[in-house]
């Protein structure tokens, strides 16, 4: 370095742009070109009327089939309105377990041993 001339010091010189190192893993796919993950169906060729009338009918015998299922349970008495409340049970039933499972997790973390050992030690079954 030569009298007189001032150099900058290798801090003053450093790029301020942020290096971003890539994984390896990423690094192979910087030059490929884009794949849409949207999967393009073939083309449906139009069907026969014949095909479309054999579809309907199939169709047809299975509505009047669900509808002399219903007919059936409804004169066994059964309702739809019981139906919903059944639903309604077994969601508030999916709820209770739920949080019972997320508990007896935390127990479990608490005292340093596995769910398995907390299922058995309620006499719960591990699988329900």
């Amino acid at each position: 370095i030569s009298k007189g001339i001032k150099t900058a010091a290798p801090a003053e010189t450093a790029s301020t742009t942020p290096f971003k190192r890539r994984r390896l893993s990423q690094a192979r796919f910087t030059n490929t070109s884009f794949h849409s993950p949207v999967k393009i169906l073939p083309e449906k060729k139009p069907e026969s009327v014949d095909d479309l009338q054999r579809e309907l009918d199939s169709l047809t015998s299975k509505s009047r089939e669900i509808d002399q299922e219903l007919s059936d349970l409804r004169a066994q008495g059964l309702k739809t309105e019981e139906l919903d409340w059944h639903i309604e049970k077994l969601h508030e039933y999916n709820d209770v377990r739920d949080a019972a499972h997320i508990i007896i997790g935390h127990l479990a973390v608490l005292e340093r041993v596995t769910v398995r050992e907390k299922h058995e030690q309620y006499g719960l079954p591990l699988h329900d």
